[in-house]
């Protein structure tokens, strides 16, 4: 890698036209936001709805676009987006004053209720800017941190340590199992609404709940093994090959077939784990990290853009399914109804039926209770059921995305609204920036290339829509699962004669340099004797 000549220290996968000052400039500006837009939302005066459309989409376009964190910072730029689709149909308040985004009575009403709908957008906007104080945070933090270490990437030791074939497999097997625990009994040729909840499935009589969540962290443990093995070797190929193919049945005919899209996580985090795996980078040390990183996001676009393709037709198909309805009612009306109600944009029902208890005065602050209820309902509903332990989740009154379903909302919680239902919207803010920093934190983190930093990213990227879409829970399950893989993969896993060593960034002068990837250490010459 070529060496910055700014830093000598810096790290290659971050951006090096990144400092410390720029991201406190950044953080100060949205944290001023955020508490200037508490002030407005709890004295009642907030802006005009469609000027507050404006800014939310302005600073959604420029929170994106001006984060300079990792070469390409792909994971906090996918959590920035899955934070605010669930309102982008709010856009359509733009050019009809009388616009309706979700077609129920109750929510015909409250659609048109500009109160409410203004009440929601600000506090979502709130959230965004405690999101991206976080992140810049964390940012800047790992700015100074490079900038005042001795260390450089060459004293960063390599690691090998890789799982034998015959454990390989076993874990590989598991994974397969817990998905086909979870998978609906029936597929869309033999049911007409075919989902893990329609159709069956065992992890209910197992009290496996998140089986899936258990298949897919397995799969990012053998991802993650498979990459550190010997370039071009055979033992990295079969394991590669081997977990493609079974990753391929779990998604086409354990979920997709069945109806299930919850492998959409699964397929966001191999890609990104593709796009940043330091064992595929180029040889030649001229070639920069955010080249080859925009390299390998243009050979998967394609695919990409046929598996989302895939994913919006699956939805349609699922709720034309589930309204009995056959009819198609034009290429117009089928586009406004698909941008408006879709998986992402039922999510956001939960924050109208919010702001409407809390534009009604019948809201029922829990200061912090979810959270409380959060780690009661850690333990696995296998061992709860043998216990005759029920945890508090299990009843709708503590379940936030119980809350509003039925009446107004359809499934799906997003991440402002168990903070502001225990904490009011300074809560939000408060809350965000904390999650913003840890989503900051595994994007720095993953650029040491370690079986943690690197185990954690694919782990955070499979939970991605769950968490900022279904609820606090499915992270702190992740977190748990990871933690758990890790140390599974400590104890398995053993140090071949040969294995996977980082590339080494140039050093300075008085160090010694370590050798490129697929390269060998060259042997001093010695004379013949």
């Amino acid at each position: 890698m070529q060496q910055n000549l700014r830093n000598p220290h810096l790290k290659p996968g971050i951006k090096g036209n990144s400092s410390p000052t720029n991201h406190v400039m950044l953080a100060t500006c949205w944290l001023a936001a955020g508490v200037i837009l508490c002030g407005l939302f709890m004295t009642g005066q907030l802006l005009p709805v469609r000027l507050t459309i404006c800014v939310l989409a302005a600073a959604s376009v420029f929170a994106i676009a001006s984060l300079q964190i990792t070469a390409l910072s792909i994971m906090t730029r996918l959590y920035i987006l899955l934070y605010i689709l669930p309102f982008a149909a709010n856009l359509g308040y733009l050019f009809d004053r009388n616009f309706v985004w979700w077609q129920t009575p109750t929510n015909i009403l409250l659609c048109q209720n500009h109160t409410l709908i203004n009440e929601m957008l600000t506090m979502v906007l709130v959230g965004l800017c405690g999101l991206m104080t976080g992140i810049e945070w964390v940012a800047m933090s790992a700015c100074q941190r490079l900038q005042t270490s001795s260390r450089s990437t060459a004293d960063v030791p390599g690691y090998c340590t890789v799982m034998p074939l015959p454990v390989y497999g076993i874990l590989l097997y598991l994974a397969y199992l817990c998905s086909w625990i979870y998978a609906p009994e029936e597929s869309i040729f033999t049911a007409a609404y075919a989902s893990a909840d329609a159709g069956g499935g065992m992890y209910k009589d197992v009290g496996m709940n998140s089986s899936y969540l258990v298949s897919y962290l397995l799969l990012m443990l053998l991802v993650v093994d498979a990459e550190r093995e010997a370039p071009r070797s055979s033992r990295r190929m079969l394991k590669l090959m081997s977990t493609l193919m079974v990753t391929a049945y779990i998604v086409v005919v354990l979920q997709l077939l069945r109806g299930d899209r919850e492998c959409a996580g699964l397929l966001a985090a191999l890609v990104m784990l593709y796009i940043t795996s330091p064992s595929m980078e180029a040889a030649r040390g001229r070639i920069q990290r955010g080249l080859v990183q925009f390299s390998r996001t243009l050979k998967i676009f394609i695919p990409l853009a046929v598996c989302v393709a895939a994913f919006i037709a699956m939805g349609s198909l699922r709720h034309s399914a589930s309204q009995k309805s056959s009819e198609f009612s034009g290429v117009w009306n089928t586009l406004v109804e698909g941008a408006t109600q879709n998986t992402w944009t039922a999510v956001a029902l939960n924050n109208l039926g919010l702001c409407a208890d809390y534009n009604y005065k019948t809201i029922t602050y829990l200061y912090g209770q979810t959270y409380v209820d959060y780690f009661l309902s850690l333990p696995p509903g296998s061992i709860t059921m043998a216990m005759g332990y029920e945890r508090p989740l299990e009843s709708n009154e503590s379940n936030p995305s119980m809350w509003y379903h039925g009446l107004i909302a359809a499934g799906g919680m997003h991440p402002a609204v168990v903070p502001f239902r225990n904490f009011g919207i300074v809560g939000v803010l408060i809350i965000l920036i904390l999650e913003g920093a840890f989503i900051c934190f595994c994007e720095t983190y993953n650029e040491n290339g370690t079986l943690a930093s690197r185990l954690l990213y694919g782990a955070i990227a499979t939970s991605c829509m769950l968490w900022f879409w279904y609820g606090d829970m499915n992270f702190i399950r992740t977190v748990m699962m990871w933690w758990i893989v890790y140390v599974m993969h400590y104890l398995t896993a053993f140090r071949p004669f040969r294995g996977y060593e980082r590339p080494r960034v140039r050093p300075s002068s008085g160090q010694t340099s370590r050798p490129a990837i697929g390269q060998t250490q060259k042997k001093p010459a010695t004379a013949l004797t």
